[in-house]
């Protein structure tokens, strides 16, 4: 059984979620199939603005795909015969359609999220606050997922997803039911933790979390939120770090005197080992957060709305609490006795999010 295994975000040297998510899943295929498993990764055609606009509204393409890439990426299917081809997205419906009609191959689709109403769902948040540069490019891409979904849902011969609330709205919307849902995962990790117990004591929060990359405007949307309607109100500091937030550091540091911006980082480890607490202040978006699985592995209590923990079977007041208000922050937070490891996310990761924890199921997408 040959698999070709089509990707723009594996090993893109980006630290996003979607990058992290969709290389661990490539190498968690290759650990089961090995060489049998061959990875093409989309190199987008630079092309002139006339040609780029043309792209996008004429041909539908986008998320890095062309013609151009179409026609290479078929023409190696035929010529070295794959059984199974793997695409990690759902947006490149038109790639399927060739796909289907070209060769032989059976075609496997992981949905990281239902596109179309991930990219409403932001669409809808900056309607609220009148940012409207961001509802016009939102709006434009939520109109460019929905056909490309469309054909991927049709031509796909299995489709993967993260978890129920994904499953759902794939039938809502394309009437298709996913045929496997796998959760999101990290490998696991030898971490030193500091088991100190703070609880103990009559100490309070002073050290707050907030991990994301600048380029993901739900990052930005929430973080901001929480400095302006949360930050006055506790006697937290608020630490944030990620890919290019430091481009924010004047704005959030205005803000407030509890900020510290430090932006893009080598390594994750001393922040959240300091940290009392992770907060996941995000509003909109699908499939299941990086973050919170990256905080779960670390051992820490997060504070969370129901979009961070979309997809994880848990309970919140053993891991830290649901916050789906700035009211909500406030009380968990001040009313919280900060302990630095939290063995209750630490076995969760363990027993569900884990890479140990997800083979099987791997495995039994391609053993079927």
């Amino acid at each position: 059984m040959k698999i070709l295994f089509i990707s723009r975000t594996v090993y893109s040297g980006e630290k996003s979620g979607i990058s992290v998510a969709t290389t661990l899943q490539y190498e968690m295929i290759k650990s089961i199939l090995g060489n049998n498993c061959e990875l093409f990764k989309v190199n987008p055609v630079k092309k002139k603005l006339p040609k780029k606009i043309w792209n996008y509204f004429w041909d539908k393409r986008y998320a890095g795909m062309t013609t151009e890439q179409e026609n290479i990426i078929i023409d190696k299917i035929r010529d070295e015969k794959f059984d199974i081809v793997y695409i990690d997205n759902s947006l490149w419906g038109f790639l399927a359609e060739r796909i289907k009609n070209a060769t032989n191959s059976k075609l496997y689709v992981f949905f990281q999220d239902i596109e179309y109403f991930r990219l409403k769902s932001i669409y809808k948040n900056y309607l609220k606050v009148n940012n409207f540069k961001s509802c016009l490019y939102y709006k434009m891409q939520f109109r460019l997922a929905e056909p490309n979904e469309k054909k991927i849902a049709l031509y796909a011969d299995k489709i993967i997803n993260y978890n129920k609330r994904d499953s759902a709205l794939l039938y809502k919307k394309y009437k298709r039911k996913s045929d496997n849902i796998i959760p999101i995962f990290l490998n696991n990790r030898n971490i030193e933790f500091d088991t100190y117990d703070s609880e103990l004591f009559d100490s309070k929060c002073t050290s707050l979390l907030f991990v994301g990359v600048s380029g993901y405007e739900p990052n930005i949307f929430g973080v901001r939120k929480f400095i302006t309607e949360v930050i006055p109100y506790i006697n937290a500091n608020l630490y944030i770090i990620g890919k290019g937030m430091e481009n924010y550091k004047t704005e959030f540091e205005k803000l407030s005197l509890k900020v510290n911006v430090v932006g893009t980082v080598e390594s994750l480890d001393e922040y959240y080992t300091n940290a009392d607490a992770v907060v996941i202040p995000i509003y909109s978006g699908g499939g299941m957060k990086l973050k919170t699985v990256e905080a779960l592995m670390y051992g820490k209590t997060i504070f969370g709305t129901k979009e961070a923990f979309e997809g994880y079977d848990i309970d919140y007041s053993k891991v830290g609490g649901l916050c789906n208000t700035s009211l909500d922050f406030i009380n968990s937070i001040n009313s919280y006795k900060p302990q630095k490891y939290n063995k209750n996310s630490r076995d969760i990761y363990i027993n569900y999010y884990s890479n140990i924890a997800v083979k099987k199921s791997f495995k039994e997408v391609f053993e079927k």
